[in-house]
């Protein structure tokens, strides 16, 4: 669901997206320190996401089709929250 929703519209919400290389994706990783590696980064574009996420203003969350309260939910979660 969280997907469908930020999908379109801003560039921070691209963040949430997968990229379509599979480099940040943990499971894509070949061995242990890559698999390692790529859950750092992935915990780390989660934490700046929704850092931006939660600085957008009213209007910005309109545009891109989020609530103020989805916008809440989802800058609330941890990092390695998925």
């Amino acid at each position: 669901m969280k997907d469908e929703i930020l999908r379109a519209g801003s560039g921070v919400v691209l963040h949430f997206v997968a990229p379509p290389d599979g480099r940040s994706r943990p499971e894509a990783a070949t061995g242990p320190i890559e698999r390692v590696v790529a859950t750092l980064r992935q915990w780390r574009q989660r934490a700046r996401s929704r850092r931006e996420l939660a600085g957008l203003d009213g209007y910005l969350l309109r545009d891109i089709g989020v609530s103020w309260s989805q916008a809440q939910f989802e800058s609330g979660k941890r990092f390695w929250q998925a």
